[in-house]
């Protein structure tokens, strides 16, 4: 058809037709701009990822990273407990652990932020070994550990009680001690394992001796289980965890010591000498210690001394009045000897005959007496016969052949202490001098009085 020979109708049609066409490949267009503009996009994403890897893997790589002493907690105790069982000895506390983890996360963590456990839940009395389980924080990976057990020993529960002292932390001003004067509890029950508890000696409240004046105060002390070195012992649960102690300043002063003995020795034990402190240090209030010069300890008991020994001393102190620190336990020295006996052959020409009548003679039977010293045997080790005199007694002498008695002892300034000399006895002869040689005979006589003597003696001593 014609242009000419269309009608309005036909050319509203073509021209609507037109722009139909027009708007199809403007949306044609419109589209293929979009999906441009996607895939831009996309490709840039993915060079963005791309080069993020890039950097991430040259700048921050995946590194490790090891902590050597990761504290292992033990989990679940209660329930120990709960089973009659408790923590004897936990050989293994720590573990090495390794983790993997970027650069950057690594660099700043600590071994504190990694947590160690074990549970104990599942324990029985004897040695077990139990698995460590790790948390560790996000993005970072456990990668190792070692050891992956730690060995803890199950002991039976057993309960039991120790004493509860008091001590003090820091030094007071000289001429002053800390003294708790008066504390809450004497004994504290405690439950733990049976090996363990058998390393505790005590109970010890610690107070700070700077906050101590010389007016009693009330403190509260924690209360910790020690073995006899002081040192804490762990796995110890106590029925009271703290307790109230008042304490102060006690003044300090230097008084006589009074002492003395009572008893005796065993016979063949003889006292050599005591030797105790002239003084002790003594502490308390300064109004009672002011007043006191002197204290007196209990009599030292000989009949319990069996040697050469160090005694305790038991001191009475006044109500309020201690013994010093480091004055405790004084001690005195009782020394002893056991008494021995020792043999010294003596010559009878030794002997002194002492009122022998001018008419008579005497002569000994032996040339020889021995004569019996006792005494600490480190005393008459160092007699000899030039130490001892003896002398008989002829008055009372008959004429003919008799034993008699001689007297021995120590020369006057060889006196020695606790040292005796036993009686010993010679045989004699005792005869009338001859007449015509009467000066003669007198003579002789007394050199013959003071052999015989000696020998008489010598005789005397070997019969005993």
């Amino acid at each position: 058809m014609s242009d000419e020979n269309m009608t309005p109708r036909d050319t509203q049609s073509k021209a609507a037709e037109h722009a139909g066409l027009k708007i199809e490949r403007e949306r044609q267009l419109a589209r293929k701009e979009k999906q441009r503009k996607i895939v831009s996009a996309i490709v840039s994403v993915i060079i963005a990822l791309a080069l993020w890897v890039y950097v991430v893997n040259q700048e921050n790589p995946t590194v490790d990273r090891t902590f050597s002493n990761v504290k292992v907690e033990l989990i679940n105790e209660a329930e120990l407990a709960d089973n009659d069982l408790a923590i004897k000895t936990a050989e293994e506390q720590s573990v090495k652990v390794t983790v993997t983890g970027r650069r950057s996360t690594l660099v700043d963590l600590k071994s504190s932020d990694i947590v160690a456990t074990a549970d104990l839940s599942s324990c029985v009395s004897g040695e077990n070994y139990l698995d460590v389980n790790i948390r560790t924080p996000s993005m970072v990976e456990l990668k190792k550990i070692s050891p992956a057990q730690v060995k803890v020993d199950i002991d039976t529960i057993v309960s039991s009680e120790r004493d509860v002292s008091v001590s003090f932390k820091g030094d007071a001003d000289q001429g002053y001690q800390p003294e708790a004067t008066r504390q809450a509890y004497d004994k504290v029950s405690m439950t733990g394992a049976k090996q363990v508890l058998r390393n505790v000696t005590g109970i010890n409240a610690k107070i700070d001796t700077s906050d101590l004046t010389t007016a009693s105060k009330k403190f509260t002390a924690e209360l910790i289980p020690v073995d006899k070195n002081g040192n804490k012992v762990d796995n110890v649960t106590l029925s009271k965890d703290e307790m109230s102690v008042w304490a102060q300043l006690y003044k300090i002063k230097n008084v006589r010591l009074n002492t003395s003995v009572t008893g005796t020795l065993a016979d063949d034990l003889t006292l050599q000498g005591v030797k105790a402190p002239d003084t002790v240090k003594i502490a308390a209030e300064a109004d009672i210690v002011d007043d006191i010069s002197s204290v007196t300890a209990e009599p030292i008991d000989l009949s319990d001394v069996k040697k050469t020994s160090y005694v305790d001393l038991s001191i009475n102190y006044p109500d309020g009045v201690v013994a010093a620190d480091g004055f405790e336990n004084m001690q005195a020295k009782v020394s002893i000897s056991r008494i021995s006996s020792r043999s010294i052959t003596m010559s009878t020409d030794d002997i002194s005959v002492e009122k022998l009548d001018g008419s008579k003679e005497i002569k000994f039977d032996s040339p020889e007496i021995s004569i019996i010293i006792s005494g600490p045997s480190s005393v008459i080790s160092g007699i000899s016969e030039d130490d001892i005199v003896m002398s008989l007694d002829a008055s009372e002498l008959d004429e003919g052949h008799q034993k008699t008695g001689i007297t021995a002892k120590l020369r006057d300034g060889s006196e020695k202490e606790d040292v005796t000399i036993n009686k010993a006895q010679v045989g004699v002869t005792v005869t009338a001098a001859s007449a015509g040689d009467e000066d003669q005979e007198s003579r002789e006589t007394q050199d013959q009085n003071g052999e015989q003597q000696d020998t008489d003696q010598d005789s005397g001593l070997s019969a005993q």
